[in-house]
């Protein structure tokens, strides 16, 4: 069973992703604690599509990395964000979250 680590609040987390420039929508975000208490978190980032074509999704990344990692009281140093435009959006099987 997977359960956020206590003090990190999903919906706040989302809520800062999404006041990011070029983000359009967070879904799959997901958080839980791994070997000694360590916290990790996903999620799929939906962005503009001139983030693919301009070169500055690697600088969109390196902000969400930040912000979870800086933002909140729980520090998440360990995060993996899958980063997509918003076409990719058909091509999932699963209803997002």
């Amino acid at each position: 069973m997977e359960n956020a680590p206590a003090g990190l609040d999903l919906a706040a987390v989302r809520d800062h992703i999404l006041a990011l420039p070029y983000v359009i929508d967070v879904h799959d975000l997901h958080a839980s604690l791994v070997a000694f208490g360590t916290p990790v978190l996903s999620a799929h980032v939906t962005v503009e599509v001139i983030c693919m074509t301009d070169g500055h999704a690697a600088t969109i990344l390196a902000d969400l990395q930040r912000c979870v990692a800086e933002h909140f009281d729980v520090s998440v140093e360990h995060s993996t964000f899958q980063i997509e435009q918003a076409a990719h959006h058909d091509q999932e099987s699963l209803p997002h979250r």
